[in-house]
């Protein structure tokens, strides 16, 4: 038993050493200062119905950001979908939950992967094997790929435009981010 006693010690410490960088490493990832933002989706097609005819439509959320693990994502308005404005999602303080048109907050999760910030709902593209050409002009930077484009704005990281559908010869989705404060 001697002999594996420095091992078991080791694989111990070890793992202890990795229990505390999960449990700290997310509070020492760099974070955005809070902010409030629009969000304004518009997509080609909605809706499809059986016989081929589609609907288009646009829905606008309002993102309040607090920090990382504390943020809001509310519908305002919606040209399509039944759900009522103030309905939403939702990270309090680590908890991920679902909001109701009236603002109540229900938790559905605690799994800290759930509420990582801003990472959650801004990001840009799906097509990730793809490589992305970047540019700088005037305070933005752009990336494109052979199907989509985004917008950041150099100053604050955030993002104000995505699009995708680019390789049909025109935008299927657009998404235009406004950020009030």
């Amino acid at each position: 038993m001697r002999r594996w006693a420095g091992a078991l010690s080791t694989l111990a410490v070890l793992g202890l050493a990795v229990a505390v960088v999960e449990a700290v490493a997310p509070r020492l990832r760099p974070d955005f200062p809070a902010f409030v933002m629009t969000i304004e989706q518009w997509d080609k097609v909605r809706v499809s119905y059986g016989d081929g005819r589609t609907v288009g439509g646009t829905s606008v959320y309002r993102v309040e950001y607090h920090r990382r693990d504390d943020w809001t994502w509310t519908l305002v308005k919606d040209d399509v979908a039944s759900l009522e404005p103030g309905q939403g999602v939702a990270c309090r303080n680590g908890r991920y939950g679902q909001l109701d048109a009236a603002g109540n907050f229900t938790a559905t999760s605690t799994d800290p992967a759930m509420c990582n910030g801003v990472g959650r709902w801004i990001h840009y593209g799906i097509a990730s094997f793809f490589p992305w050409k970047r540019e700088v002009a005037d305070g933005l930077v752009t990336y494109t790929d052979p199907g989509e484009r985004v917008v950041f704005d150099l100053a604050t990281g955030l993002p104000l435009l995505y699009e995708a559908g680019l390789t049909t010869g025109s935008v299927g989705h657009r998404e235009v981010f406004r950020v009030q404060r």
